[in-house]
């Protein structure tokens, strides 16, 4: 929750630092951040690895990472987060210059208006931890991209009837934003949960993932802004549909996973 509120309420900072101070102050702030962080990781935080088992030669990796990319079920939950994560990296993308060229908002504007989504990710992690366990990690990841796509969706019906307000973008990334904090802990949490004993492995892989979809969709979206919003909202609407049907495939592999792990009665042994 800490590292996409992170990157949530980024931009809200950048904009109010652009509106008083220029867009240099960003830089400043993150020279300042940077030198903080180091200075936490030299002296504050402690190895907590202790036992060292594993290898760290090429081989063993080489070996972790082909067991690990073996299971359908590690894809299915890595592609999914990756995928959800996708709508609002793209969204970041292109909102900056669609915000100011088509509804007029200013940067400091615009970034009160960014502050609004964060909101609802917090909103979406509470719902998460409080329900998760009961529901079930693959359900709520399906209950994220349903929401998703249905937000996104509404976007485009609210836009094409003329719509034309910053809330007509900003209020379903609202939702967007709440269903994303129900799908990336659980989505993390899987990928993690298909092999244990790979946890590291997989972190890093899913990571990989998150971060590399949402790059390649914020190139996309560079590439469409001239031609103006409708672009970026297809673009949305198919990164939301394709994080459904992932969200699909890990909840049926999940229930044959859960079937295959059934012990067989005895009468049928």
């Amino acid at each position: 929750m800490g590292l996409a509120i992170s990157q949530i309420i980024g931009p809200t900072i950048g904009g109010v630092l652009d509106g008083f101070y220029g867009w240099q102050a960003s830089f400043d702030l993150l020279f300042f951040i940077g030198v903080v962080l180091l200075g936490l990781s030299l002296f504050v935080l402690r190895e907590t690895h202790h036992e060292r088992t594993t290898s760290l030669a090429v081989s063993a990796l080489a070996r972790s990472h082909a067991a690990l990319l073996s299971e359908g079920r590690f894809w299915a939950y890595s592609m999914t987060g990756a995928l959800a994560s996708s709508v609002f990296f793209a969204f970041v993308g292109g909102a900056p210059i669609i915000s100011q060229r088509d509804f007029g908002l200013t940067p400091v504007t615009f970034g009160l208006y960014f502050a609004f989504i964060a909101a609802g990710y917090a909103a979406g992690n509470f719902l998460s931890g409080r329900y998760s366990t009961q529901i079930g990690t693959a359900t709520m990841i399906l209950y994220g991209n349903v929401l998703a796509l249905a937000a996104v969706v509404l976007i485009a019906v609210l836009l094409g009837l003329g719509f034309w307000h910053p809330l007509s973008l900003f209020g379903p990334m609202f939702i967007v934003s709440l269903a994303n904090g129900l799908t990336m802990p659980n989505s993390i949490s899987g990928a993690l949960s298909v092999r244990p004993d790979l946890a590291g492995t997989a972190s890093g892989v899913s990571g990989s993932a998150l971060v590399g979809m949402g790059a390649l969709s914020t190139v996309v979206v560079g590439w469409t802004l001239h031609q103006g919003v409708w672009p970026l909202i297809i673009i949305m609407v198919g990164l939301a549909a394709l994080a459904l049907a992932a969200g699909l495939a890990a909840n049926a592999l999940e229930e044959r996973a859960s079937v295959a792990a059934k012990p067989t009665p005895t009468h049928l042994r």
